[in-house]
């Protein structure tokens, strides 16, 4: 397997991990998908600064504050 491939999975374990923790917090499933998207994006845009022994952290603090972002947006409207 190569580590490309190992990353994938590995990234595929987690978010479904962080998927379910923005659901259980309130986030609809088209939401938590959209956050999630959007975390792996900028997760492969600072890949070489994030300490790959923190990765798993890294993407979900970045979910959660995205979450958190939204949640702000919708009280203002």
């Amino acid at each position: 397997m190569s580590r490309q491939e190992e990353l994938y999975l590995v990234l595929q374990e987690k978010t479904a991990i962080i998927f379910k923790y923005l659901i259980k917090n309130g986030a609809n499933p088209r939401d938590a998908e959209d956050i999630i998207q959007e975390a792996l994006y900028k997760f492969i845009l600072y890949i070489d600064s994030v300490d790959p022994n923190k990765a798993y952290s890294w993407l979900f603090r970045v979910a959660i504050n995205q979450y958190y972002d939204l949640c702000r947006k919708r009280k203002k409207k």
